[in-house]
């Protein structure tokens, strides 16, 4: 059995549900960013508080401390692309839920301006049957 459906709603809901969905993803993508965040910040705050160098550094202590400089560079650049990956991915989700909000209130103003016509015939049809209904008695009335 099928049901009879109204088009507009069908519409409404769906659009309903696909912004929803932008809204998931957008939360899901800031939750991403603010981890993104807190590893590079973890990351800088391990580094700052590495201890001091000694007096003096033989050239096996001066290159391990090379390497270490090295790899922790490394390590904090892939940490700030990380974030700035994340960033961008926010900013996407962010302008698609903009995207998917204005379809949806598209859609609710579409229904209200249906509902504001359907209303208005309504009354339109009553008016004409109220007048239909008066002329019938007149006439009964003049015979």
């Amino acid at each position: 059995m099928t049901r009879n459906r109204n088009p507009f709603d069908v519409l409404f809901r769906v659009r309903a549900i696909k912004e929803r969905q932008a809204r998931g993803e957008m939360g899901r993508a800031r939750a991403d960013q603010h981890e993104a965040y807190a590893r590079l910040q973890e990351l800088k705050a391990s580094l700052e508080g590495a201890p001091g160098l000694p007096g003096t550094l033989s050239a096996v202590q001066l290159r391990a401390l090379q390497l270490t400089g090295i790899t922790s560079h490394e390590r904090l650049q892939a940490a700030a692309e990380a974030h700035e990956e994340a960033r961008a991915l926010v900013e996407h989700h962010t302008a698609r839920w903009r995207a998917t909000y204005e379809e949806l209130e598209a859609a609710d103003r579409l229904k209200q301006k249906k509902k504001e016509a359907a209303a208005f015939r309504a009354v339109i049809a009553s008016e004409r049957a109220m007048d239909d209904l008066l002329l019938s008695l007149r006439s009964r009335r003049s015979r």
